[in-house]
């Protein structure tokens, strides 16, 4: 049995696959008073993995769409949780933050 994670408590943690490196994209969001609000990840593939005989491989790319609703706390990490030794790279961390047209009736402004 493979141990789980720290936040093993949280229910995303069950779409986990073992049959998968235990690498993730994760993130936590936090509401203003620091409640955890919602928390899932994006699990690494056999996909990327380096062939043995050096010929060339593929990269995978990992994509988490968060939905904030209200104001908080965004905390996004990567993480390896394997149990045997495993090296695993992630690089271009890439955050893009995209507004909606209106969030809230406080963003509506009237056109004079």
């Amino acid at each position: 049995m493979v141990e789980e994670p720290g936040f093993a408590l949280l229910s995303a943690w069950a779409k986990a696959d073992d049959d998968q490196p235990r690498a993730f994209l994760n993130y936590l969001l936090f509401d203003n008073n620091f409640q955890l609000q919602n928390f899932d990840f994006a699990q690494v593939s056999t996909v990327a993995k380096i062939p043995i005989d050096g010929s060339p491989h593929s990269h995978e790319k990992l994509i988490l769409d968060i939905p904030v609703q209200k104001e908080g706390f965004l905390y996004i990490y990567v993480s390896n949780e394997s149990d045997q030794d495993m090296d695993v790279y992630f690089d271009d961390l890439r955050i893009n933050h995209t507004y909606p047209d209106i969030v809230g009736g406080g963003d509506y402004r009237k056109k004079k």
